[in-house]
């Protein structure tokens, strides 16, 4: 499924009232919610807007665990960290118990060394049996410019693993890298991918419309192999989205509607459902809210 916002704010918005409402539910059941989160600009509103009321409070933090999709090969402090960004924007602001941070430990050597400690710490907390992946509750994603999500870049040896769990990517753009592979991406329960900005607009175009050019790259990898990733874009990235060329319908349904005026402050409309044109908009700009 492909939804479109108006913009980053309302995108990110939504997607953290899904997320408070997937980890609330089952929490308060006195269930634990396992989540992968990664890095990167779109995401941040995001983070910071969970650590807010009234998302937070749904959540019952002590039955959550977070993880990461992917981290550079840096220490836990050093700026471009993907745990130093999270844990800065959400979890320090969250009574989240310290055990339930799973961390990549970076500091343990060579990528490849780091990532083998990865892998056989999941396997560990997931229980897992040789060669099943865990199951994350949810995984959330973003798109490169190139197509790629998580760190498995187009081409890179790690995107054509499919025995390890954890993956090292000494070949990163700009730092060496490990990453999740596309077995553990794609069999999530929920895979959300987000992404906003003219920038993503013309391989999300290729992505969506399934062009033979976009097969190998590790965003349609993943669109393909999974059933169930949601897309939530805001305009701006979807521009090179049209009736005439999507492969997938942009739906307003029923809940999603109720959840853009939820986190607009007012009541929704009511409308037919069914495919729509990528630009139009879901409600106006958020007033006040980060």
């Amino acid at each position: 499924m492909v939804e479109v916002f108006r913009d980053a704010t309302i995108l990110s918005a939504v997607v953290a009232s899904r997320i408070a409402d997937l980890a609330g539910r089952k929490t308060q059941r006195g269930r634990r919610f396992t989540m992968a989160l990664g890095g990167g600009a779109t995401p941040r509103k995001l983070y910071r807007l969970l650590s807010t009321k009234p998302y937070c409070r749904t959540i019952c933090w002590s039955k959550v665990h977070i993880f990461w999709i992917d981290e550079r090969c840096v220490g836990p402090q050093h700026a471009k960290s993907n745990f130093r960004m999270v844990h800065r924007l959400l979890l320090v602001k969250l009574p989240i118990p310290k055990r339930n941070i799973h961390r990549v430990f970076t500091e343990r050597g060579s990528p490849k060394h780091i990532a083998a400690d990865y892998a056989h710490r999941l396997r560990r907390f997931f229980r897992l049996p040789p060669g099943k992946p865990p199951k994350f509750d949810l995984v959330l994603l973003g798109v490169g410019v190139d197509g790629h999500v998580a760190s498995l870049f187009p081409k890179s040896q790690a995107l054509f693993e499919r025995r390890r769990l954890v993956a090292e990517v000494p070949e990163a753009p700009d730092l060496p890298r490990v990453t999740l592979t596309l077995p553990v991406l794609t069999h999530a329960q929920r895979i959300i991918c987000m992404a906003a900005g003219a920038a993503k607009a013309p391989i999300l175009g290729k992505i969506l419309r399934r062009d033979r050019a976009a097969r190998q790259l590790p965003a349609q990898l993943v669109a393909s192999s999974s059933s169930a990733i949601t897309w939530c874009l805001d305009r701006a990235a979807a521009a090179q989205l049209t009736g005439r060329h999507m492969s997938e319908r942009l739906v307003l349904d029923v809940e999603t509607q109720k959840e853009c005026a939820e986190v607009e402050g007012r009541r929704p409309h009511r409308r037919p459902l069914g495919a729509l044109n990528a630009h139009q908009t879901y409600g106006r700009p958020l007033v006040g809210l980060l």
